[in-house]
């Protein structure tokens, strides 16, 4: 079918039932599945995405992924010498990676986090935990959404976890923590760093035998 040039073009890919959209921001071809077989709806969702491509500028990459933004992210704390850096790309390498790291950056729902959240409070993981996980998430699309190159079209919701009644209390202060450190080196390195991890972490004490295989800490 003729269309006006600057229109874009829909058309079918070989094995694929759905109409594919084709068009181009600032010399830069962008392709994707247009997700019917309506022509007419694919001709919708075209226009849709050259209007954004008008308002915003070129859309993020269909091939992106939530571990793409995550590293990304990690990559600016570390340049922007963030303290919390260690702990974030701890959380994300122990449980995030796994379970989110694969899946399109435009395929994250809540619904797909609130079963990450399932899946952690069945392991025995506390609210205030699942959280952290989850802002680690959260604060990669948010670094994202204000990137130049990278452009989201939004950013899900992030359904946590209640935290009313479950607040941890007390705090070690450098000297406390420098203290206790200390007295795990004492015993053995294995110790010193299930303390570090859990602190940084804010891991309880039954995440720490999880994660040191049931070891008596």
């Amino acid at each position: 079918m003729s269309r006006t040039r600057g229109s874009g073009r829909i058309y079918r890919q070989k094995h694929s039932a759905n109409w594919w959209l084709q068009w181009y921001v600032g010399g830069v071809r962008h392709q994707e599945s247009s997700g019917t077989a309506d022509y007419n709806e694919a001709e919708k969702a075209l226009q849709m995405k050259i209007a954004e491509s008008i308002v915003f500028g070129a859309p993020a990459p269909a091939s992106l992924t939530v571990a793409d933004l995550v590293e990304a992210k990690v990559k600016n704390e570390v340049e922007e010498g963030f303290k919390d850096t260690k702990s974030n790309k701890q959380r994300w390498e122990l449980h995030l990676k796994a379970e989110l790291g694969d899946i399109r950056v435009r395929d994250l729902t809540a619904r797909r986090m609130r079963e990450y959240r399932q899946k952690r409070q069945k392991e025995g993981a506390p609210p205030s935990t699942i959280n952290r996980e989850l802002s680690v998430v959260r604060a990669a699309y948010r670094l994202a959404w204000k990137d130049d190159v990278i452009r989201l079209n939004d950013i899900p919701h992030f359904p946590m976890v209640s935290e009313k009644g479950r607040a941890r209390k007390g705090f070690l202060s450098p000297a406390q923590y420098q203290a206790v450190f200390n007295a795990c080196m004492k015993v053995g390195l294995w110790l010193a760093g299930a303390f570090q991890t859990a602190h940084d972490c804010g891991w309880r004490r039954s995440e720490c035998r999880r994660a040191s295989g049931n070891v008596k800490i």
